[in-house]
């Protein structure tokens, strides 16, 4: 189970027929929150219910620690007035396992949102720009699914607030743009090539994972790792079970 809780923010999800009902109503291992429909003050209230699972966990922590202690001490003077009104609010019974789980984790999902105004800040100062900037803040990772890269997200966030980006075959003018952004580490000519080598069966996807070194920064989805042969490139399974090479 990777997510406690997934907020996802679609505007076309649910008139989406068959994709949006199918996701909605499918079973999860996660409590899943949808909504048609962006605006701050539920992106405010979704951020608060984040912190309040991690303060909880916090205060489940901090009753463990106050119960072993009691369990510790041979005398009940031991115990300091803060840690007595821990266990008298626990009743003097030992905390449940209420984070079976671990520490709390979410996920966001903004998918096509371009087309709406202010989602976004230029100058990274709206709250969802703010928000995403800080999201280790509240256990939360995120997944921003667009057909539009540069004219739709705020340069700070393009350029080192996401470990990794999923790109998938297109034709847009806006492709080698793109490309010249991302290829910090290799030519833009030579990223094209592995964008193309990596897209090239439907449905395939080019994953660049800007936390690893180069040899490992570039995938086909998520199992092939994408290697250089000179002028060739070779796929590699994360399991070391077969190679594929282009032809």
């Amino acid at each position: 189970k990777s997510f406690d809780r997934c907020v996802f923010f679609s505007p076309t999800l649910e008139g989406e027929v068959g994709k949006g009902e199918t996701f909605i109503n499918s079973k999860h291992n996660f409590e899943l929150e949808v909504h048609n429909r962006y605006s701050d003050d539920k992106m405010r209230e979704e951020a608060s219910m984040m912190k309040q699972k991690i303060d909880e966990w916090k205060l489940w922590q901090r009753k463990k620690e106050v119960w072993a202690k009691f369990l510790r001490v041979k005398d009940a003077d031991e115990l300091d007035l803060d840690e007595l009104m821990i266990l008298e609010s626990m009743e003097f019974e030992a905390p449940k396992n209420e984070f079976p789980n671990g520490y709390p984790s979410h996920l966001l999902i903004l998918d096509d949102l371009v087309g709406a105004k202010g989602v976004f800040s230029a100058n990274c100062r709206g709250y969802l720009t703010e928000f995403i900037l800080q999201s280790r803040h509240h256990s939360c990772s995120v997944i921003i699914l667009s057909q539009v890269f540069k004219n739709f997200l705020p340069a700070q966030l393009r350029q080192g607030s996401f470990d990794k980006w999923v790109l998938f075959s297109t034709k847009s003018k806006h492709r080698e743009s793109i490309a010249e952004e991302m290829s910090d580490k290799i030519e833009v000519e030579k990223f094209l090539e592995v964008w193309d080598y990596a897209t090239n069966n439907t449905h395939d996807a080019l994953v660049v994972d800007y936390t690893a070194p180069l040899d490992y920064m570039f995938r086909r989805n998520l199992e092939y790792l994408i290697r250089f042969d000179n002028d060739s490139f070779s796929t590699l399974n994360i399991n070391d079970r077969e190679t594929d090479k282009k032809d």
